[in-house]
């Protein structure tokens, strides 16, 4: 019989998270054996356990340190639970603690064995009531959008920068104002892209100082419900100003590329077949892809990657297969990026289906604020 075990904090572990729907900021024991989930919780949290996971049982840790022969550490633990419910082999994620790992394995009484994440494999389809809880997060997130247009369309520009209310608008201000708009609302905004000009043509940089005016800004939000914990994940980009027939050609290219892949996603679909379609747009459009001196440019990312109790996980639209299936969650987000012209990166979010898509993020694509 396999014992399936987990060691760490469901705010850090995705699996874990799912298998007992609990939050707590330390690690504790969990185990899968039989078809039935287990946690073992210390006096601080058992009681909050027994109410308020689904797990279908709850441990406690004190009886089993001063009871189980070896309680006291955790490969003991481990290894004492194991025997108690009749396991034949240890299951423990790639990234399990390595010296417990290493302990369980020098011990040699059960066969070890490592499961590639996620564990829980069932957590890729969402149920209806996880796609809404995806869905609640972008609706906050397109509230967050409608305040940074206001920002940009209360703005003033000066010596090419944008200022607001009598100080210069920095990227700084804006990421501030959009994680207490996303606090207020339950969620947690971290790491906020805000990057104008330059900055937003490498499409990890958050962005720094002012804001430039004429120049495109693209703005990626990400936050995560805390009571849920699941995330929403939109991009849009934005420019104060007169757009040049360049960047407009840019920005219309970007939204067409991502129209095309959500219209070809569906269960049963190659993910890198839809991300091959998006490059082969992009070059027929005349936005070829490389590296020079100062770094890559076009078009040098995935198309979209799962979204759920993590940001970044199954399935892939991008270089890798993947064969999509239903009730997969995936965002669809292409972008071309450009020094000198700017970068364009435009992300919805979507539930695979088996005709097409369900859309679980919304907000107008208005990027030219004058």
């Amino acid at each position: 019989m396999d014992f399936t075990v987990f060691y760490s904090s469901p705010e850090k572990d995705a699996d874990l998270l799912y298998l007992g729907g609990f939050h707590a900021p330390d690690p504790f024991l969990a185990f899968e054996v039989g078809g039935a989930s287990r946690a073992v919780l210390s006096s601080l949290e058992i009681s909050r356990g027994e109410r308020d996971s689904r797990f279908d049982e709850v441990l406690s840790l004190e009886e089993i340190i001063t009871q189980m022969e070896g309680g006291e550490s955790l490969a003991g633990r481990i290894l004492g639970l194991a025997k108690q419910y009749g396991a034949s082999r240890l299951l423990l994620p790639e990234d399990f603690p390595a010296r417990t790992a290493f302990e369980l394995r020098e011990e040699g009484a059960l066969p070890v064995e490592f499961l590639d994440r996620p564990v829980c494999r069932g957590r890729l389809q969402k149920s209806e009531s996880e796609q809404e809880s995806i869905r609640r997060v972008n609706t906050i997130i397109s509230g967050a959008y409608s305040l940074v247009e206001r920002l940009i369309g209360e703005s003033t520009v000066k010596d090419g920068i944008l200022t607001w209310g009598g100080e210069v608008l920095t990227s700084e201000k804006v990421r501030s104002l959009i994680a207490i708009h996303c606090l207020e609302q339950g969620c947690i905004a971290s790491g906020t892209i805000v990057a104008g000009g330059d900055q937003g043509c490498d499409p990890h940089e958050q962005g720094s100082g002012p804001l430039p005016a004429n120049e495109l800004i693209i703005v990626d939000i990400f936050p995560r419900d805390e009571q849920s914990g699941y995330f929403g994940d939109m991009t849009r980009t934005y420019l104060k100003g007169v757009a040049n027939d360049d960047q407009r050609r840019l920005v219309a290219v970007v939204r067409e590329a991502q129209k095309r892949a959500i219209d070809s996603l569906a269960a049963g679909v190659d993910g890198k077949a839809i991300h091959d379609k998006v490059i082969e747009y992009f070059e027929q459009s005349g936005f070829s892809t490389g590296r020079d001196d100062s770094g890559y440019y076009g078009f040098f990312h995935g198309t979209g990657h799962g979204l759920g109790l993590e940001i970044h996980e199954e399935p892939r639209v991008s270089r890798q297969t993947y064969l999509l299936e239903t009730g997969m969650v995936t965002t669809v987000e292409p972008g071309l990026y450009y020094r000198g012209l700017g970068g364009c990166r435009i992300e919805d979010v979507v539930c695979i289906q088996p005709g097409g898509v369900v859309m679980l993020s919304d907000h107008p694509y208005d990027w030219e604020i004058e």
